[in-house]
């Protein structure tokens, strides 16, 4: 799946862990060109979560990036 914030876009993928639980990991090009991967070590009793708590990530992380950069 992919979301855009702010321009970017976010690859999002989530995996079943096993146990009715999910895990996710996202990816984005960062300002200078190289990829951002996030791949927090916690599992989600349902995707929706896992998807949502990886995307979050990202958005933080991108915010952080733009503020570095004087784009916020």
């Amino acid at each position: 799946m992919i979301e855009t914030y702010k321009g970017t876009q976010i690859a999002i993928s989530t995996t079943s862990a096993g146990d009715k639980n999910w895990t996710a990991q996202a990816e984005y090009e960062g300002p200078d060109k190289r990829k951002i991967h996030l791949e927090p070590e916690v599992t989600y009793a349902t995707e929706e979560e896992a998807r949502q708590a990886v995307l979050r990530a990202a958005v933080e992380s991108i915010d952080k990036l733009r503020v570095g950069k004087g784009k916020y």
